[in-house]
């Protein structure tokens, strides 16, 4: 009854019998316990199926049937283009169905407030009482606003102690350039807490959470940071260049509304928190609001993709960087790579869009959404369909070894221009990476080949990085034969390129992106109280 019939897309036959219009098959396999919380290759459930196809029968027999309680937190669940059953339905389908979502959605926040506030102080010692020494329990979703004359006592201020990682809330004006915090300066860490736990990462964030109470230091506030442009937009929401008026430094803040974030948006907020390396974007501060869930990092000036695309244009033929440029780019991420794995850690989304290209000229991995501590294997399918490996489209079990088969792809895609496996249709590229023939240019460096070749090979016991010498093989590769790793690490070394940047409100290295009403409203630096 659970078994996946088509194994590059993952469908059970509770979802085949939903995608094709028999709703009375597929009422009787949840009745006889077809598992309604499997994920196809989508990242789609049972319940995202039966909301895109409308079904009020089959959205109640999931919510309200035998195991409701279960089955009640899918309402939550987000597929990987971060869209939860309800964002699925059609324009005309039964508001009914929507309002059985939005209900067991209201009761799923409202239990994980309460058991976030009923857990022991030693399970969550970021646990803070308001100033009359209640404890919140409203909904998850929506932080608490603190009382007007709390938020001015001194000692509601002592009550929430500042930190690197302000919670902050945005101002609800319109117009102008300039976020303003608000008359609510700060809600409480509890809020933030029932939000991730909503949102199934309590005991990944416990860290995280734990760090707001520390006294690191940084001075960065929202009603300081003056919106430049956007540097990216897609369904994680929008990354925006921001810069402090106050020193000029310029940052990155992506934001996300908090209805719509999911496990991969605060994961990679927990994750930035843990990772501190040479190759990887420092987290600066989180921002949690009644709407948005944001995350503050430093500011690289160009991501990868589009530096390949530069190098391309105006060729004959599509065209990738020059070989010495793409050995030094692999280094960086190799290094990188190499550091999350010796904390357990599985990147599993490596592609040029993820790898930035800082003012200084060398590379940073950027977007922990998919990145998990894996000891053993898991069986989650994610990453870009070109370069996901063969061992997770035929559902094996995948860890470390994944991130080896995509460093073998990016090697490839920086020297050519494109990925060694395309096609229009996504079956069609999981075909050709199940088949692992690959076509090399005439001009594709020799080394490179060789090492491409060793990176993605199916057979795990031959795959480079994942053999007895571990990531040294890669290392002392031919390819990177005159390289010195330690000075790399150091940055000693001159980079190959550095992205030009005429002052802090150039964005010409990034795509236009139009405005969006789906952000926070921002308020001129006059208009704001709190600015100064």
């Amino acid at each position: 009854k659970d078994m996946r019939i088509c194994s590059p897309a993952l469908n059970t036959a509770l979802h085949f019998a939903i995608l094709w219009r028999q709703e009375e098959c597929a009422l009787y396999l949840i009745r006889h316990g077809a598992d309604v919380g499997l994920t196809n290759r989508e990242g789609n459930t049972s319940l995202h199926l039966a909301c895109g196809a409308g079904s009020l029968a089959l959205v109640e027999a999931m919510l309200h049937g035998e195991g409701s309680t279960y089955r009640s937190k899918l309402v939550r669940k987000a597929n990987y283009e971060m869209l939860r059953p309800i964002d699925l339905l059609p324009r005309r389908a039964d508001p009914t169905i929507a309002a059985l979502l939005e209900q067991e959605d209201s009761a799923a926040a409202a239990s994980s407030a309460v058991s976030v506030a009923s857990s022991s102080d030693t399970h969550w010692p970021y646990q803070t009482p308001n100033s009359d020494g209640a404890v919140s329990t409203q909904q998850s979703r929506v932080a608490a606003p603190c009382d007007a004359d709390d938020a001015a006592s001194p000692t509601a201020q002592d009550a929430l102690p500042d930190s690197p990682y302000s919670v902050q809330i945005f101002g609800d004006v319109a117009g102008g350039q300039h976020f303003t915090a608000g008359p609510q300066a700060q809600v409480g860490k509890m809020e933030l807490a029932a939000f991730m736990v909503s949102r199934g990462v309590g005991e990944q964030s416990e860290r995280l959470l734990e760090h707001l109470l520390e006294g690191r230091t940084s001075n960065v506030r929202l009603s300081y940071l003056e919106a430049v442009n956007t540097l990216g937009a897609g369904s994680f929401g929008r990354v925006i260049k921001v810069r402090d008026v106050r020193t000029d430094e310029c940052f990155a803040l992506k934001l996300q509304k908090k209805d719509r974030a999911t496990k991969q948006a605060i994961r990679e907020a927990c994750e930035l928190d843990r990772r501190r390396h040479s190759y990887i974007v420092s987290l600066v501060h989180i921002f949690h609001t009644t709407i948005f869930f944001g995350i503050l990092t430093e500011l690289c000036e160009m991501d990868l993709n589009q530096k390949i695309f530069e190098h391309s244009a105006g060729a004959a033929v599509v065209a990738g960087l020059p070989g010495r440029t793409a050995a030094r780019y692999t280094a960086c991420v190799l290094l990188a790579l190499e550091y999350l794995h010796l904390n357990e850690v599985v990147f599993r989304d490596l592609k040029p869009e993820n790898i930035l290209i800082n003012v200084d000229g060398y590379v940073k991995l950027t977007d922990f959404g998919f990145a998990k501590v894996i000891e053993h294997r898991t069986y989650t399918l994610c990453g870009t369909p070109e370069y996901i490996a063969p061992e997770v489209l035929l559902n094996k079990g995948h860890g470390k070894p994944v991130d080896w088969w995509t460093l073998g792809i990016l090697i490839y895609e920086m020297i050519v221009g494109y990925p060694p496996f395309v096609d229009e249709d996504p079956m069609g590229i999981y075909q050709k990476i199940l088949s692992g023939k690959i076509v090399f240019p005439k001009l594709f460096d020799k080394n490179a080949k060789g090492l491409v070749k060793k990176l993605l090979t199916a057979d795990l016991g031959k795959r480079y990085g994942n053999l007895k010498n571990g990531v040294d093989d890669i290392k002392q590769h031919k390819w990177f034969k005159d390289l010195s790793w330690e000075d790399l690490l150091e940055k000693k070394l001159p980079a190959p390129f550095k992205p030009q940047v005429k002052d802090e409100n150039d964005t010409s290295n990034f795509d236009d992106y139009p405005d969006s009403d789906d952000l926070p409203p921002t308020v001129q630096p006059h208009q704001d109280p709190f600015a100064n």
